[in-house]
């Protein structure tokens, strides 16, 4: 397939037909191609133009975009060009186009989506930006290909009709294309997605990997740390959200750390070197999102599970309750600078939007009595957003040390919160028998994401 792409003289990108949504998409695409730097502000920042983003949305979540083998046709295709119905654009300009609006996501939320991050996201990594591509400099080839692991986050939810081409059609275009082997379609699913683990671990001397395994919507006979990459709709209008999308990265083990592990013959167990932080004693109930996160009821929802949440938290740490530990921990940590600006006011938000929703039910030790000067926007949106962090994960509190952590929906009590050498985020082990755990999965452990344990 790779081969065909590159030897071709130009490649033809069908999105399908205008539909209500091309000609308004395209007029917005038009506006923003010929616009200086003061132009593109005024775009971006001018609400009147709902309608044209909600189009351009639109297209950007067309089926072409979630084909897996979309990345090697855009990738190694020479001239690349985009056609919707009876409008085209060359590849290059509409990725400038999207980088442009990525510069602009402040613009973005505050004029046009300021309480819908799920929307943001479509426009700024949906389209071409889904691809994972552009920061690689895709147009210069093999001087920079950018890594496995990074290509298969970016295309988690991409559909394919073999699962194993979910790893197969990227391999040609990261830099692991020689080391990776040859693609062996004999190979089963469950010996292609450990093979991949495997050959990541190895070849980084990095055990991030494994923190990309959900292993409560496992389907097939993988080890606990080798992830599954086929797309389900266990959560269909909602990803979960992996701590490796955080920037700056958390560098839990430390910046310079590297894996010391080794395989079983049949790579069926996987031994590595690291130390343990605690045993967890409880946990909380598990919070996920079933229907669109700016809904009433999910809002209600999401404040019942908050009330929750600190009950347990506080009733747990008693008078060693942190407000900051808390208020880092319940939706993984900080966000991205934009969606910080009611980082210090997130729980004083939280509690003022539920005295308000919920007058009827009473909140005792609330840690915040209540009342707020933001709007009720502000307090709608700092929520909505912090559910997005909050879904398909629970609270968890540690034995001896009071560890408070954002951990995986099956993590129980007597589950070891550990770090281990290589890996840039905590995970969670759960014991088997004697020398045995199997992967629960990455949490956030506030106060040990950056080696402060390393110290």
């Amino acid at each position: 397939m790779k081969l065909i792409y590159q030897q071709a003289a130009s490649v033809s990108v069908w999105l399908g037909g205008e539909g209500e949504e091309g000609d308004i998409a395209w007029s917005l695409l038009e506006d923003l191609d010929n616009a200086s730097d003061t132009t593109l502000n005024a775009i971006v920042g001018d609400s009147s133009r709902f309608n044209q983003f909600q189009a351009l949305k639109k297209i950007f979540r067309r089926r072409y975009w979630f084909r897996i083998w979309v990345a090697q046709e855009v990738t190694v295709g020479k001239s690349v060009t985009v056609y919707c119905g009876r409008h085209s654009i060359s590849w290059g300009r509409l990725n400038e186009i999207c980088e442009d609006l990525k510069h602009l996501k402040e613009y973005l939320i505050w004029s046009l989506y300021p309480n819908d991050p799920t929307s943001v996201f479509s426009l700024l990594s949906g389209g071409p930006k889904s691809l994972g591509l552009t920061k690689w400099s895709v147009k210069t080839q093999s001087e920079i290909q950018p890594p496995l692991l990074e290509l298969l986050y970016a295309h988690m939810s991409k559909h394919s009709s073999d699962p194993r081409d979910k790893v197969y059609a990227l391999v040609g275009i990261s830099n692991s294309q020689v080391s990776f082997g040859p693609i062996d379609y004999e190979r089963s699913l469950v010996e292609t997605f450990t093979h991949t683990a495997r050959h990541l671990i190895s070849t980084t001397r990095s055990l991030d990997v494994i923190c990309a395994c959900q292993n409560e919507d496992v389907m097939h006979d993988l080890p606990s740390w080798a992830p599954d990459w086929e797309r389900r709709s266990k959560y269909p209008m909602h990803r979960v959200m992996g701590l490796h999308i955080r920037r700056p990265q958390y560098e839990t083990a430390g910046k310079d750390s590297e894996a010391i592990v080794s395989f079983s013959e049949d790579s069926r167990v996987l031994t590595a070197r690291g130390f343990a932080l605690d045993t967890i004693k409880e946990v909380s109930s598990t919070f996920w999102i079933d229907g669109h996160h700016k809904d009433e009821h999910k809002i209600v929802q999401t404040l019942h599970t908050f009330k929750e949440w600190w009950t347990l938290y506080s009733n747990f740490k008693g008078t060693e309750a942190s407000l900051e530990e808390f208020n880092h921990t319940f939706c993984g940590g900080s966000w991205a600078a934009v969606y910080d600006v009611h980082d210090k006011k997130r729980l004083e938000l939280f509690c003022a939007l539920f005295k308000t929703l919920l007058p009827e039910h009473d909140f005792e030790h609330a840690p915040f009595p209540g009342t707020t000067a933001e709007s009720d926007e502000d307090q709608r949106s700092t929520v909505s957003t912090a559910s997005l962090r909050m879904h398909n994960r629970r609270l968890a509190l540690s034995a001896n040390e009071g560890l408070a952590c954002l951990a995986p929906p099956t993590a129980q009590p007597g589950d070891v919160a550990c770090i281990l050498l290589g890996c840039n985020f905590p995970v969670l082990l759960h014991k088997v028998e004697d020398g045995y755990y199997t992967l629960v999965g990455e949490i956030y452990v506030d106060g040990k994401m950056n080696g402060e344990a390393m110290k």
